[in-house]
């Protein structure tokens, strides 16, 4: 007993109070151990959320080039060693024929968003930006997009020609006619309807829009 009260004297004795009116408990902590949790076990240590690692992989992504550049981008970026997709099209111009990149300033560039080295599509002379949701964030095209594009053949004098019944077949490439996206050209997802659902790429980058059928002309 007292061993016991010499104790609980020496612990009283330490919790001394200092000049600013502060309880000094440290010396106290350190006696009797760690604090208690509600049921007299120690609290726990939180362990650090692991830090979320995005995935490294190669991927495409759709580039704007500024106009009448598009040929100039592709031959520089693939200088740089980025493989690089830009189909072409065919366009009657009266008695000729021109071939013309197909997405007009649009191509596709695969690269690796996880390391550095895609900054420099942005440094290329004629390029005019990545698309995404900012500079930093490139937004990668969907892979199913991709294999449309991909497989996309090669167009002859045949294929100029007003759609059969207006309506496009999945996977065909079309020229928009008519409406607030006329110019654009798009890829037939689905029809729809007497419409074609499509992936566009417009003024503001590719997008899926709905349109009507009598708008499109195969490109």
């Amino acid at each position: 007993m007292n061993a016991l009260a010499k104790r609980l004297d020496l612990v009283r004795d330490m919790r001394v109070t200092n000049a600013c009116g502060h309880t000094n408990s440290a010396s106290v902590a350190a006696e009797c151990g760690p604090a208690a949790g509600p049921e007299g076990s120690a609290s726990p240590q939180v362990p650090k959320a692991p830090g979320v690692r995005k995935l490294s992989e190669p991927r495409w992504y759709c580039v704007e080039a500024y106009p009448n550049q598009q040929r100039e981008v592709r031959a520089r970026l693939v200088q740089l060693g980025f493989e690089v997709l830009m189909p072409l099209g065919c366009r009657v111009l009266g008695s000729g024929v021109l071939v013309t990149p197909l997405f007009g300033q649009y191509l596709f560039v695969r690269f690796d968003a996880v390391k550095g080295a895609w900054r420099r599509i942005c440094y290329t002379r004629g390029v005019r930006r990545i698309f995404g949701s900012s500079p930093e964030a490139p937004h990668p095209m969907d892979p199913a997009h991709m294999r449309l594009i991909q497989g996309l053949p090669v167009r002859g004098l045949d294929m100029m020609a007003v759609c059969a019944g207006g309506m496009p077949e999945i996977g065909q490439p079309f020229r928009i006619v008519a409406g607030p996206w006329r110019g654009c050209v798009g890829i037939c997802l689905d029809v729809v309807g007497g419409g074609v659902r499509a992936l566009a790429f417009l003024r503001a980058g590719p997008g899926e829009v709905e349109l009507p059928a009598k708008w499109c002309r195969l490109a």
